[in-house]
């Protein structure tokens, strides 16, 4: 018996993708028809681990699972896509559908490279420190699948305390806020709109 509903096939592909520094140079790009473009943020706040209190954008490495129907068949891709100096990131011309940050890899403290990964309580996502050295692709609940030109995954936070504990949550935009640093308020713009002021040219960022 087939374990989709629909009978269809899962194809699971990996792409290796990297803004800055190493890795495939992304461009920016109309998306082809049926396609889209993926924009986020990662702010990370190192709230007291190796008695460091610094907040973390540049060069944090998003892990961002996809799943999408093409030809008939239900295909879930992986992305591995470093931030610019600003925190933000993006996808060029990727199959509409419904994407998840699994998972982040920063450098916090003195630890060097530190992997988040998450799971799900029901429909709830859940981030903590992995023990592995790799973060893996599964997803347990999926968003609504976005059908516009532009899925804006929105500014994702990351505060972790001293324990290695770590508080969630997402944003539209930051405007001077003060998070868990309070001495170091943050102002962040939407990402759709931080690529549209950059790529004003794209008719994807006006539709």
């Amino acid at each position: 018996m087939k374990s989709l509903v629909t009978g269809m096939l899962m194809t699971l592909v990996v792409f290796m993708l990297y803004g800055c520094g190493g890795g495939m140079q992304m461009i920016m790009q109309e998306p082809e028809a049926g396609k889209c473009i993926v924009v986020g943020a990662i702010l990370v706040e190192n709230n007291g681990v190796d008695d460091v209190y610094n907040a973390i954008k540049s060069g944090v490495i998003a892990v961002i699972v996809g799943r999408s129907m093409q030809n008939g068949e239900e295909v879930v891709e992986a992305y591995r896509i470093r931030t610019d100096e600003n925190g933000y990131f993006f996808l060029p011309n990727v199959p509409r559908g419904s994407y998840v940050l699994k998972g982040i890899e920063v450098t916090l403290g003195y630890k060097g490279l530190t992997l988040f990964t998450s799971r799900w309580d029901g429909t709830r996502q859940i981030y903590y420190a992995s023990d592995s050295n790799m973060i893996d692709h599964v997803v347990r609940s999926w968003p609504e699948e976005n059908t516009r030109c532009v899925n804006d995954m929105g500014i994702r936070y990351f505060m972790v305390d001293p324990s290695m504990g770590i508080y969630a949550n997402r944003f539209a935009e930051l405007k001077d806020h003060a998070l868990a640093l309070k001495d170091n308020p943050q102002t962040m713009v939407n990402p759709e709109n931080y690529y549209r002021r950059q790529y004003p040219d794209i008719k994807c960022f006006n539709e």
